[in-house]
């Protein structure tokens, strides 16, 4: 009977978010608590890719741009999945992310002394290729391209581009 209930849920998040604006490809589902507060027009979601339990795509409008989060066909991401973007965040088709990882495009200039404010912020575009697979609590951070079918180590802190097939791990992530 649990079970049921969960996919009924799973169904009315995703209808929900359906009728915000997000665009949905076919099969598609979100978990519970799957978390897109603002700009739902801008994120888009590929056919039978299942996001799960208490994630958030979190799009921001920031400087008169709006950032844009697109989410390949034939994906899983694990529980507490974070994309915070005010640019773009791209996500290949097939690959598959643990849970809690963080990706985002931007982050604060820190050479600018004082209070930070919006107009602080530095982005850069984040591009992950087909058939990534991301372990748990990896961190993907702005201006990162990673190639098709390279592997993400658990833990990893990803600050420079990753060649196609390529695995890397640690803090700043290496080969």
């Amino acid at each position: 009977m649990f079970r049921i209930i969960a996919a009924l849920i799973r169904r009315v998040n995703t209808l929900l978010l359906v009728l915000r604006g997000v665009q949905m490809g076919k099969g598609a589902l979100v978990g519970r608590l799957v978390n897109i507060p603002r700009n739902t027009g801008s994120i888009s979601i590929g056919a039978n890719t299942y996001i799960d339990d208490y994630g958030a795509l979190l799009s921001y409008t920031v400087q008169g741009r709006e950032g844009k989060i697109s989410v390949g066909s034939n994906l899983y991401a694990n529980r507490y999945l974070i994309l915070d973007c005010i640019e773009s965040i791209t996500i290949g088709d097939g690959s598959r992310i643990g849970p809690f990882v963080f990706i985002t495009d931007h982050n604060y200039n820190t050479s600018v002394p004082g209070n930070l404010k919006e107009n602080d912020l530095v982005s850069g575009p984040v591009h992950i290729g087909k058939n990534v697979w991301i372990g748990a609590h990896a961190v993907i951070l702005k201006g990162v391209t990673i190639g098709d079918n390279a592997i993400i180590g658990a833990g990893a802190v990803v600050t420079h581009d990753v060649p196609d097939g390529s695995t890397v791990k640690g803090i700043p992530a290496k080969p």
